[in-house]
């Protein structure tokens, strides 16, 4: 696929841009596991958890980064 994704970390921005990885290369990405470890497949709950958690993380970020706007101090 010659596609990195970036790094997992508990921070809710990057959890959005791994759920925005997914749905990008949502084919590729099952492609490559049905050829590779179809055993390891997921399930389609999974990709409908997926598709609709995204736009609520976004949601989130959005919200985080207002919050936090507010806090910061310029001297």
């Amino acid at each position: 696929m010659n596609v990195k994704c970036r790094k997992k970390t508990n921070r809710w921005a990057h959890l959005g841009h791994l759920l925005n990885f997914y749905k990008s290369y949502h084919c590729p990405l099952l492609e490559h596991t049905k050829d590779k470890r179809p055993n390891l497949m997921l399930l389609d709950q999974c990709w409908i958890i997926t598709y609709a958690m995204a736009p609520e993380i976004d949601t989130i970020n959005v919200t985080l980064a207002q919050l936090q706007a507010r806090s910061l101090l310029i001297d």
